[in-house]
């Protein structure tokens, strides 16, 4: 997953094993409005995925509201 700010959404782009870009990109202001939408599409089978995603969806979103910018940690 790629998280982004773009204007004033959060942007979460889905990507594949082999690095392709998948179809699904999801868009919105709230972290758990858009980690919703992802488990609701099953793209998260680890454990430690969804709380790596959920962890950087909350600082996004943080991000969104104070107007700083956002790195995404280890991407």
């Amino acid at each position: 997953f790629l998280i982004e700010i773009q204007g004033e959404e959060l942007v979460v782009k889905h990507y594949l094993n082999d690095g392709r870009q998948s179809a699904f990109e999801f868009k919105g202001k709230s972290a758990g409005a858009i980690y919703k939408k992802i488990i609701n599409e099953n793209l998260v089978s680890r454990l430690d995925h969804a709380a790596y995603l959920g962890q950087e969806l909350a600082r996004a979103e943080e991000c969104l509201k104070t107007k700083k910018e956002y790195i995404q940690e280890g991407s």
